[in-house]
């Protein structure tokens, strides 16, 4: 462990708060690394020289300081970390110097001791983080050994069973300039999105150009809705409009790797949807995918057995099919779908459970939706 300049300025800055004195940090050259004054950052200092070669703390009284260019009495106390000594403490505080300079030391060495912590902490999650990816980009039958070894190092349950929310977070234009800043940005969302869902064990990680959440699953089984709702609020933390998608379920972190997969292919072909749904599932999507490239039979078999009951009532009133299409173009939000049909929410609603009624597909139901859409379509492209 040394003290580098930024923990020393922080160390600085917070003696800074209890002490009126010159404060100085030196390294284990002896060299001025953070100071009260600036200008004497990169200056020698005659009393960290003495205290690295005796271990001990120096005072300097105001005869002695007299003698040499810009130095006031003070002292200068070692800065020791787990028995050994990383720098220096010089305090300019002339006759009540060590009092004040115990003070400063205990400070200081409590301040890199909280730095080191820190540091060790961040670099086990940078480190489990990286494992996770590994678990996620790569196959399980090829690797199996040093991904079973690397789950027993980080205490991965590998008989856990667990879903994956995707999140597009693409480069814009503004951050693609700043990619330092952007790394940063990632990982203070990140850290933000664990320590606010702590309760669910979630973890996140960020794989180009993905934010990933990888959630185990708990005893009491949630379904699509929850999901769903889960999905929208971790985008809404973000303060973005990301299309996500959620995983299949992996039955075990063997399986990690080909949900992963699935979920990726799910999200990067979504954008060919005229729907635009902000929130997909993988399996239910490539389904979907699946049917559309059938032979044109197959597709017409589909829309004719689930749009036309709706066709029949539209022949009557012209209302049901677009009711359908501008509530899914709308990501099936209620208050958007009736202001672009100019309807009260209510008689949204009603068209709705009317369309659940005639097609036995309710447009509310998740699953429901998906054999709606790949319906719509096929009925489309007929």
């Amino acid at each position: 462990m040394t003290i580098d300049s930024k923990t020393a300025q922080y160390i600085v800055d917070y003696t800074k708060r209890i002490t009126d004195y010159v404060v100085n940090i030196m390294n284990v050259d002896g060299i001025i690394i953070a100071s009260t004054d600036p200008n004497r950052i990169g200056e020698n200092h005659y009393g960290a020289q003495r205290v690295l070669k005796t271990k001990h703390s120096f005072i300097m009284d105001e005869e002695m300081a007299s003698q040499y260019e810009n130095v006031i009495a003070g002292i200068s106390l070692p800065i020791f970390f787990r028995g050994q000594v990383i720098g220096v403490v010089g305090i300019g505080a002339g006759d009540i110097a060590e009092i004040i300079g115990k003070m400063v030391e205990s400070t200081a060495e409590l301040l890199v001791e909280q730095e080191y912590l820190r540091e060790r902490q961040s670099a086990q999650k940078h480190e489990y983080r990286n494992f996770l990816a590994r678990l996620l980009m790569e196959p399980w039958g090829e690797n199996e050994e040093y991904l079973r070894n690397l789950a027993r190092l980080h205490d991965l349950d590998l008989d856990q069973s667990f879903r994956l929310i995707l999140f597009d977070i693409s480069l814009n234009q503004d951050e693609k300039s700043a990619p330092e800043d952007y790394s940063m940005t990632i990982e203070n969302r990140i850290n933000e999105m664990e320590k606010r869902y702590e309760h669910l064990h979630l973890k996140a990680l960020y794989i180009p150009v993905n934010l990933i959440i990888l959630l185990p699953e708990s005893k009491n089984k949630r379904d699509e809705t929850d999901y769903a709702r889960l999905a929208d609020e971790i985008r809404e933390r973000l303060g973005g409009d990301y299309r996500a998608c959620i995983s299949g379920r992996a039955e075990s972190a063997d399986h990690l790797h080909d949900v992963y997969q699935k979920a990726k292919e799910a999200l990067n072909i979504s954008s060919q949807s005229p729907f635009q749904e902000k929130t997909l599932f993988a399996d239910l999507f490539l389904a979907a995918g699946v049917v559309l490239k059938a032979p044109a039979r197959e597709r017409q078999s589909l829309w004719e057995r689930v749009l036309n009951p709706l066709l029949a009532e539209d022949e009557k009133n012209p209302i049901w099919l677009s009711t359908l299409t501008t509530y899914f173009h709308n990501d099936c939000k209620i208050n958007e779908t009736a202001d672009d049909l100019f309807v009260h929410r209510n008689t949204l609603k009603y068209r709705l459970g009317h369309i659940a009624k005639i097609t036995g597909y309710d447009p509310r139901n998740i699953r429901d939706s998906y054999i709606l859409i790949t319906a719509l379509i096929c009925y489309g492209n007929r």
